[in-house]
């Protein structure tokens, strides 16, 4: 059988296919075909079968040609089929490949659209849509690999360096080949974002890729090179001599990668950067270092200032000086920022008693800020370290009163913290006149605290975390009797039975409201609150804010619109889907979008 004649006939039937069967009476290339397959119909009935559907197609008129192209499609193809060889020449191999270690996810479309076009677009509000979708794990979608990649490279660093230290890795090494293939080390700030997260993936194969930006690449991509090595002895002679470069970039980068050496030389140079160097480069690479002959010169240099500080009688003629011991002082306490060993804890102990002498340096620097610097590292330190802050709280400025009671909510007993900074909150809501003392400021610092978190999630500030799931239950019950909304949603779920009924009431007062006084975030608030305690008015309540919407402030609807997806389908569903005739248009395409999101999640 002549698989070539076969192969002739297809391409012609389906030349004609995509013309039109219009065209396939007397086509004169099917037509050139005949005489072969009339030779090869006398050895095989197949191709006699195969000619005369030729011909019926050739001799067909307008209103039978479609029916005959049909024919011979079919016949054609039927034909090829049973042509087929089954498997390939050659030896089974296994394919490699690289388990990512997730679970992949398919995200439906209309979640998709919006994420696709915050990684590849431009504008605002895009970080927010990242970030929320990072969190709800819509990044398992692997149709999401390739616009994160892209993203690498946004004009909006805080985008570009959240896809890089968050996303991406969550890939793992399977995507070390892409990034490979995009890197250039003369690029723009992504490269050197590539470069950082290929050696994270694999630092064996990154070799190359740092000396190519070692040797031929910008600024940027040096740096991350630079801050790549130190892994082994052969990146010493190199470091050292770019700890002393004139660019502060370079400086700095090689120090923070002499600290993954413990080497006498390595020391050295940061031992020497504390004793006369300039600290403010050497800051973020001491805190790295966990070198045992580098924590004890910080330690000494540390305590022999202070001592020199208790020495000084602060007066005018003295100021300048305890002005320049202060802010050496601030700059060396930096560097212990985060380390908890025991001579650490010490160190800390002993200056904390001397608090009201660094307050009597004045001017610029004063000595609050080594007051505010040491609340800081005991936040930051041993539970030993946050405890003393807890401890001795009064005796710090108002200036560090979040650090404070961010770190109580996690070493205190919730009631012992309750007892201790509810009287504040209670000042703050209960003052007689806008003029605010010390305890009100504190109760509104209280206050903008629990109300920024996220629905009692652990969220981090500029200090620490701080988890609102340990607080007791009487602050729910204290923010529901000053009449504070924000905490009352964001701590609701300490305890649904007490929260749903204030929620409903909060939620009928704002409805109730002038649109023009009414603040959208609270009714938001309230709402997110009422899914999180699970009302069984929380669908009612949604289309009442819906329809209030629809009326005085469209261009908000779309807030509210993404709580649909977290309602209880089997009732939202129908309900939604009645109000729709009675909204606008243009709100109710988008209610429709919303709904048909919530149809598809399981």
């Amino acid at each position: 059988m002549s698989i070539a004649l076969l192969y002739q006939v297809f391409d012609e039937t389906r030349r004609i296919a995509i013309a039109g069967s219009s065209v396939a009476p007397g086509d004169f290339r099917l037509k050139k075909l005949i005489p072969s397959l009339e030779q090869a119909g006398t050895n095989s009935p197949v191709f006699a079968k195969l000619t005369q559907a030729v011909v019926a197609l050739l001799e067909s008129d307008e209103n039978s040609a479609s029916l005959a192209l049909l024919d011979l499609g079919t016949l054609i193809t039927s034909i090829l089929y049973t042509q087929g060889e089954p498997g390939i020449d050659g030896d089974f191999a296994v394919i490699e490949s690289i388990d990512l270690g997730l679970g992949t996810a398919q995200t439906p479309a209309k979640l998709l659209g919006p994420l696709l076009e915050a990684l590849t677009t431009k504008g605002s509000g895009r970080l927010e849509v990242i970030r929320s979708s990072y969190e709800q794990g819509l990044f398992h979608d692997l149709r999401l690999v390739r616009p994160a990649l892209f993203a690498l490279d946004d004009s909006y660093a805080e985008i570009a360096e959240f896809v890089a230290e968050k996303i991406l890795p969550i890939y793992g090494p399977a995507l070390f080949p892409e990034l490979e293939t995009q890197f250039n080390p003369k690029g723009k700030s992504g490269q050197s974002r590539r470069l950082l997260l290929m050696h994270k993936l694999d630092p064996a194969r990154t070799g190359k890729y740092l000396r190519a930006a070692l040797d031929e690449g910008n600024a940027d991509t040096r740096v991350a090179a630079i801050e790549c090595l130190g892994s082994s002895t052969e990146d010493l002679p190199f470091l050292l001599e770019h700890s002393k470069s004139k660019a502060k970039e370079v400086r700095r980068a090689a120090l923070k990668s002499l600290t993954r050496m413990d080497l006498p030389e390595a020391n050295a140079t940061l031992i020497a950067q504390i004793v006369d160097g300039d600290l403010s480069d050497a800051c973020e690479a001491l805190q790295m270092s966990r070198s045992q002959a580098v924590e004890v010169v910080l330690h000494e240099q540390i305590r022999a200032l202070f001592l020199s500080f208790l020495e000084i009688k602060v007066n005018s003629r003295t100021q300048t000086d305890a002005n320049k011991l202060v802010e050496r002082l601030d700059q060396l306490l930096s560097c212990l920022t985060g380390r908890t060993d025991s001579a650490t804890v010490l160190l800390h102990t002993d200056l904390v008693s001397s608090i009201d002498r660094f307050r009597l340096v004045k001017g610029t620097p004063g000595g609050e800020i080594i007051v505010n610097r040491l609340a800081v590292n005991l936040a930051q330190g041993t539970d030993k370290m946050k405890q003393l802050l807890c401890q001795e709280h009064p005796s710090f400025g108002d200036d560090v009163f979040a650090h404070v009671f961010q770190t109580a909510v996690e070493v205190w007993k919730p009631e012992e913290f309750f007892k201790e900074f509810s009287p504040y909150l209670i000042a703050y809501h209960t003052r007689s006149s806008k003029k605010k003392d010390r305890n009100a400021y504190k109760g509104e610092v209280i206050t903008n605290l629990l109300s920024s978190q996220l629905y009692g999630r652990v969220v981090h500030s500029d200090s620490q975390s701080m988890d609102v799931t340990r607080l007791s239950k009487k602050w729910l019950e204290l923010a529901i009797r000053l009449g504070i909304v924000a905490i009352v949603t964001q701590l609701a779920t300490l305890d649904k039975k007490m929260a749903s009924p204030a929620l409903l009431s909060l939620f009928t007062k704002l409805m109730g409201l002038n649109p023009a006084t009414r603040e959208f975030w609270e009714v938001d608030g309230v709402l997110h609150a009422m899914i999180q305690v699970e009302h069984p008015a929380l669908v009612d309540s949604m289309l009442t804010v819906i329809k209030k919407l629809a009326e005085a402030s469209p261009h908000s609807v779309h807030w509210i619109l993404r709580h649909i997806a977290l309602l209880p389908a089997k009732e939202a569903i129908p309900k939604l889907e009645a109000l729709l005739p009675s909204l606008p248009d243009h709100i109710a395409n988008q209610v429709i979008d919303s709904v048909f999101i919530l149809k598809q999640l399981p």
